[in-house]
């Protein structure tokens, strides 16, 4: 933090790293970490050009990002990735993290400007707030396939799973990027020393996820007065 009579400039980062075994797969080769880490910095800068007019200016950037990965390089036979078995009769299931893998990634930019005014008996504050955020996720369910036997033997002897036998296609990444522009104005005005009253306007705009937005892409698909994709 560094300040003068008529500035003041503070700044802030943060640094959160977790990392947690994770033991959902079985056996123990296939545990592994999730890891979480998480950062913010900020730079503020506060002015004053007079004892009744000042403004406060800010920069921020948070960032989230959250992964659980498929450990280790066993393969099974036939298949490109190991998938998840259950045989029901022994009460056993292995294979890596059901869950795994996926991941959740936000990247978040912002800026604030905020400039208060007292003129008589009104304090009067005018502002805008804007980020910007860039969201990229993905999370295909069985997408190593999970296969599952009532007996044993079936298993042993390759037969079809009976229990289930499904596995999700394809690696779709999903984009949450919105876009957040505010404005706003405020006015507290002391009418007398125990009556204030506080007027105030914000109007906000913030767009639909990116990957929402891709909806009209399936515009042939429509069936009027039933679906409609836009």
């Amino acid at each position: 933090c560094s300040s003068d009579r008529r500035d003041s400039l503070r700044a802030r980062y943060v640094f959160n790293r977790i990392g947690q075994v994770d033991h959902q797969g079985f056996p123990a080769q296939f545990f592994g970490v999730r890891e979480t880490n998480l950062y913010l910095a900020t730079v503020s800068e506060y002015h004053t050009f007079t004892p009744s007019l000042t403004n406060e200016f800010r920069l921020g950037f948070n960032r989230f990002n959250d992964s659980i990965p498929v450990p280790g390089s066993e393969q099974f036979p036939g298949l490109d990735q190991f998938p998840n078995i259950s045989l029901y009769e022994l009460g056993l299931s292995f294979g890596p993290d059901p869950s795994a893998p996926q991941f959740s990634v936000q990247n978040t930019y912002q800026i604030t400007d905020n400039l208060s005014w007292t003129r008589g008996q009104h304090s009067l504050k005018f502002g805008f707030d804007g980020w910007k955020s860039i969201s990229p996720s993905s999370f295909t369910q069985r997408s190593r396939g999970d296969y599952e036997w009532v007996y044993l033997t079936d298993y042993l002897h390759d037969i079809s799973p009976d229990a289930a036998a499904e596995r999700g296609l394809g690696n779709v990444v999903y984009y949450g990027d919105q876009v957040l522009l505010s404005f706003f104005a405020n006015d507290t005005w002391k009418i007398r020393p125990n009556l204030t009253l506080n007027l105030g306007l914000r109007y906000e705009y913030q767009t639909v996820p990116y990957s929402e937005r891709l909806q009209t892409v399936n515009a042939a698909a429509s069936v009027p007065g039933l679906i409609s994709f836009t």
